[in-house]
């Protein structure tokens, strides 16, 4: 495999490109890499900065000879993530109908459900993740390089995933949030869940059959915060 000189500094050198996959995201890269035609998609890689960094990926087969070009999504992803603040602010203050009905507010709200698990400081021991939209596979897999690089180098002893804002709960976000909560448990952070209904309950005990979500449970995330900052 031939690479650049600005490849070589940002990957380890090695023979095979799926050797710079994660392993979440290699089932994506190897059938996107056979396809005759060119595709783009984003795959987390391993750089010598970072084992979970994302990249948006294009591949193109010319002569039986495929080009792979890898642009780091780093600066994207926190620009959008601060378009998700802005935008949950002016839906807390504003009448989420009027919103619906113009079609630039409806493609924003589709980045933020793809975008929408940011970390929160509470203090240097404690952060929250509020999760919003459908719990699926694509909102746990598109942010899980970024909150592990978060909390990767912090002091967290503590992590709040607030369920409040969760609608629909799919099976397999269900199985790589316990994924995801298991990488933050080998860090030695331990997880709370909150905000959790009956809705989201039914769901959790559907299709959490083989599936331990390493977490402890609190009612709401009001309680978990005078839990964990008790007023004296």
């Amino acid at each position: 495999m031939e690479i650049s000189d600005c490849t070589r500094d940002i990957f380890t050198t090695t023979p095979n490109f799926l050797n710079l996959v994660d392993r979440e995201s290699k089932k994506k890269a190897q059938e996107k890499l056979f396809s005759n035609d060119r595709v783009e998609t984003e795959l987390v890689m391993k750089t010598h900065r970072s084992p979970f960094a994302l990249f948006k990926v294009a591949i193109k087969w010319v002569d039986n000879e495929g080009y792979i070009t890898c642009i780091e999504q780093d600066e994207h992803i926190k620009l959008l993530t601060e378009q998700v603040q802005q935008h949950r602010k002016r839906l807390a203050e504003t009448d989420l109908e009027l919103f619906l009905k113009k079609e630039e507010v409806e493609n924003s709200l589709k980045k933020i459900v793809q975008l929408s698990g940011p970390l929160i400081n509470l203090s240097k021991e404690v952060a929250l993740i509020p999760l919003f939209g459908t719990l699926d596979e694509e909102l746990i897999s598109y942010n899980r390089s970024r909150l592990v690089n978060s909390l990767y180098n912090s002091s967290i002893e503590k992590i709040i995933i607030d369920f409040q804002a969760i609608g629909k709960v799919e099976a397999e976000g269900i199985s790589h949030l316990s994924r995801l909560i298991g990488d933050f448990k080998l860090m030695g952070t331990d997880c709370y869940l909150t905000g959790v209904n009956p809705v989201h309950a039914v769901a959790l005990h559907k299709y959490n059959a083989g599936i331990e979500i390493p977490a402890d449970y609190i009612s709401n995330l009001k309680e978990a915060i005078e839990k964990f900052f008790p007023v004296c």
